[in-house]
């Protein structure tokens, strides 16, 4: 064989937000003999720099550009929500022409990793990727529901998120926590129009409730560039001084695992980002899951989650009890199966990779 590793192109959403950083770190994993390169900000690199075979850009000139694309066998887009509909119509062709500007060069196979399609209601968002996708190499969905609105491609299947496939770091014990997970209204694009003092006012109170009945509140910050960490301190704020010492904030900064050990050092987990679902379910950790976003809606589905979760626009609908129940019942679904499957979203990389060894032979 030709004394050349393959070397990939990463293209991802890279502002230290916890599930993207993860997806990154999970690819470059699962293929230690291949070459990865990707571009991130300097002050968001540090979350890379474990990753052996990972080379990060951070400042690249012309010239550096024109000799990467001669090394670089493929490009991968991984991510969950790369495919939404911005906010106005007018802004639709912008969005999809920066998403085609992305796209190194035509001439080197390209991958969808991880990814869900929408939320959307107008048929031309659909229709310019429709025609995109079906010039790519392969396409792997995370939830059904996206794999359905393009099923008649052939490139295209789905398989569970890719962070069932991530190593998780061990847990030896679970001490007394309930964590809670929220976002803040930065009104981008996915979230609905919900009020943060609202949403705020109810977290804090179902927290006041766990801190009476003896637990400690975690509150998680996923991604402190979308204003996660004001988000807990909002929560924080409204929680009585006295109860204030038996509550924890914890912000993912850089260091993954680090991280997810304190996250999940937890007896239960009420989560509005939707990778702090997705860790609960495959840590067999009962989850109470308040949606956002459709994106979170579909997982629930495509995964046969059956126990109790919340829309954020209809909090008033909901009281502790209700929030309470899946872990009063301790309801904990049997994700192995899908811890499994989700390899199923390297399907077409692996092709092209075995091929492309054996054009080296």
């Amino acid at each position: 064989m030709k004394d050349k590793r393959i070397c990939i192109y990463i293209s991802a959403y890279i502002a230290n937000n916890l599930g993207d950083d993860m997806f990154v770190s999970t690819l470059c994993n699962h293929y230690p003999m291949v070459s990865f390169y990707i571009e991130s900000p300097l002050k968001y690199s540090d979350a890379f720099r474990k990753l052996k075979n990972l080379t990060v850009l951070t400042a690249c000139t012309e010239t550096y550009y024109e000799n990467l694309l001669r090394i670089i066998d493929f490009q991968v887009f991984i991510g969950g929500s790369l495919f939404m509909e911005p906010k106005s119509v007018n802004d639709i062709d912008k969005k999809f022409n920066n998403m085609l500007s992305r796209r190194l060069s035509t001439d080197i196979p390209c991958f969808i990793i991880g990814a869900n399609f929408g939320e959307y209601t107008h048929s031309k968002f659909f229709e310019l990727y429709q025609g995109w996708f079906e010039t790519l190499n392969g396409i792997c969905f995370r939830d059904v529901q996206s794999y359905k609105l393009f099923k008649k491609i052939n490139n295209i299947i789905w398989a569970p998120d890719l962070i069932f496939s991530y190593k998780m770091p061990s847990i030896k014990f679970r001490d007394n926590n309930i964590v809670i997970s929220p976002i803040y209204q930065t009104e981008r694009t996915g979230l609905p129009s919900f009020l943060n003092n609202e949403y705020f006012d109810f977290l804090s109170i179902i927290a006041i409730r766990y801190l009476k009945m003896g637990f400690n509140i975690i509150l998680a910050a996923f991604c402190i560039t979308q204003l996660d960490d004001i988000a807990c301190s909002e929560i924080l704020i409204r929680i009585p001084s006295f109860l204030r010492k038996k509550v924890n904030i914890i912000c993912y900064k850089s260091d993954i695992d680090n991280f997810l050990k304190n996250f999940l050092n937890a007896k239960y987990i009420i989560g509005t980002r939707f990778h702090s679902i997705i860790l609960a379910l495959k840590n067999k950790i009962p989850v109470f899951p308040i949606i956002y976003n459709l994106k979170t809606k579909n997982i629930i589905e495509s995964y046969s989650f059956n126990g109790k979760y919340l829309d954020i626009l209809s909090l008033s609908n909901a009281n502790f009890e209700f929030v309470d129940l899946n872990r009063n019942e301790n309801y904990v679904p049997d994700m192995s199966n899908l811890e499994k499957k989700a390899y199923l979203q390297y399907h077409f990389l692996n092709e092209a990779i075995i091929n492309k060894m054996g054009e080296q032979i």
